[in-house]
């Protein structure tokens, strides 16, 4: 299996701030982690029978872009988590139904058809002025709730682009939920997250000015530190969080695998990855904030094995958008 995806990820080479991590320990990596997040996205089925919370969307997500690229773990169980998770999409919150929407519609182009619905739910929870309401926990997050509101927006504008993208049948019906979704983000005084600059700049790439784009990058770029990492709020110290999500995004936006911040960044997730393969992160909640917490380690873990896969070179022929 390791076999496989080391031949698949390339396009990595030395850069002068950090060792370039090689396709074989990204897939060690990667390895270690699947098992954790398969482990604990199929008891949140078993026990929670919830499709949109924070496990179910990263579990697939991982073993999706994993799958894309030669390593598969449990081949018949992603064919029924993605089965159930699709059965069960159309109950879910706007926050999860998005992440669904990218996670499976990246890589498995036969299933796309069957995301127009969870598409038109999307749509149809949209608020009157253009905007979408975070749900579940999202909104005691540790960051003001504009913010908070706004990157829920934003993915959910992200993943209609994609859809749209990938089902044109689907585009008449995405473009005025997105086009409004615009008209209603207003530039924020000051963003505390990185996970705001990070969306911004993938919807910004998508559906915005190309240009624009290019100057988000920078003030992306600008909050990586110098152990190579982001922390999930700017001011705190990195995380597999913000890590993985940046390097999701960069990868989205034509940034090379072999960019110095690249490496840099992917450095940072080798090198602090528990021997179990789950990252520890501190909570996202307020009242979590000082210390990891099962929901943050599972999403960081999640990002943390997209971001490594995704900026590291391109899906097998079978995959992609």
């Amino acid at each position: 299996m390791g076999s496989v995806i080391v031949l698949m990820l390339v396009g990595l080479s030395a850069s002068p701030d950090a060792k370039s991590a090689t396709p074989a320990e990204i897939a060690a990596a990667v390895k270690r982690s699947l098992p954790v997040l398969e482990k604990e996205g199929v008891a949140w089925i078993e026990q929670k029978k919830c499709v949109t919370c924070h496990q179910v969307p990263f579990m697939l997500w991982s073993h999706q872009a994993a799958a894309s690229r030669g390593l598969k773990l449990n081949d018949e169980g992603l064919k029924q988590w993605t089965e159930w998770s699709l059965e069960k999409a159309e109950t879910g919150a706007v926050d999860g139904l998005a992440q669904l929407i990218l996670a499976i519609g990246s890589y498995l182009p036969d299933q796309r058809p069957r995301l127009i619905p969870l598409g038109e739910k999307l749509i149809k929870d949209q608020q009157p002025d253009g905007s979408w309401n975070a749900a579940g926990q999202l909104p005691a997050q540790k960051r003001p709730a504009p913010e908070t509101k706004q990157v829920t927006t934003l993915w959910i504008v992200v993943a209609l682009d994609a859809l749209a993208k990938q089902q044109p049948t689907f585009a008449e019906k995405a473009q005025p939920a997105i086009d409004k979704a615009l008209k209603w983000l207003q530039p924020l005084e000051k963003p505390v997250s990185l996970e705001w600059f990070a969306v911004r700049l993938l919807a910004e790439y998508r559906v915005g000015d190309r240009r624009q784009a290019t100057a988000m990058r920078e003030d992306l770029l600008k909050h990586q530190k110098e152990d190579g990492g982001w922390g999930w709020l700017t001011a705190e110290p990195s995380d597999a969080l913000a890590t993985g999500q940046a390097l999701y995004v960069l990868s989205q936006v034509g940034v090379a695998a072999d960019e110095p911040a690249v490496s840099r960044a992917r450095s940072f997730l080798l090198t602090t990855q528990p021997a179990d393969g789950k990252w520890l992160v501190n909570g996202t909640k307020t009242a979590s904030k000082t210390k990891p917490q099962p929901t943050s380690n599972y999403w960081g873990t999640g990002w943390a094995v997209v971001g490594l896969l995704e900026s590291s070179g391109p899906q097998s022929p079978a995959g992609g958008q």
